[in-house]
């Protein structure tokens, strides 16, 4: 299992922009600048976070977001129902993490974004490899929910 942060404001993956270019006279999609920019930010503190011995997660992958808001002046919400939505958000994680964490997203069997007001603002991102063993699937999946309750409980 690997758990590390992205610090800053939380980004949602943009749409790519798609245009027919007359040059190549063929129609052509673009990433928003912001969207690459993010997304390799997410690449470099995982690159950062994991151990030296990590290999590529060959397997189903069970994902986590927790994304962390800071809660503006005056703002009486209690929880961040704000945008990035959260697809947008799951989107950026999972892509980014193509190639390096595990060979391609459709490995991700799980994932869960939860969203809360805190500090420092970001991003804390766990991943954790699930075995092909049933009841290891089972008790895996369990432990985590058990996990992630007590942690919402705590916030």
């Amino acid at each position: 299992m690997i758990i590390f942060t992205v610090p800053g404001r939380v980004q949602g993956k943009a749409r790519a922009r798609t245009f027919f270019n007359s040059k190549a006279n063929k129609v052509v999609s673009v990433t928003p600048t912001q969207t690459v920019s993010y997304e390799n930010w997410i690449k470099t503190r995982f690159i950062q976070a994991k151990p030296n011995d990590f290999k590529v997660i060959e397997g189903p992958v069970l994902v986590d977001i927790k994304a962390m808001y800071r809660k503006a002046k005056g703002n009486k919400m209690s929880m961040p129902c704000l945008k990035p939505d959260a697809d947008n958000c799951i989107k950026s994680v999972l892509d980014s993490l193509n190639g390096i964490a595990y060979i391609d997203d459709k490995q991700v069997v799980a994932v869960t974004l939860r969203k809360f007001f805190g500090e420092p603002e970001g991003l804390e991102i766990t991943i954790q490899e699930i075995t092909e063993d049933k009841t290891a699937w089972i008790l895996t999946t369990l432990n985590y929910c058990l996990r992630t309750t007590v942690i919402t409980l705590q916030h």
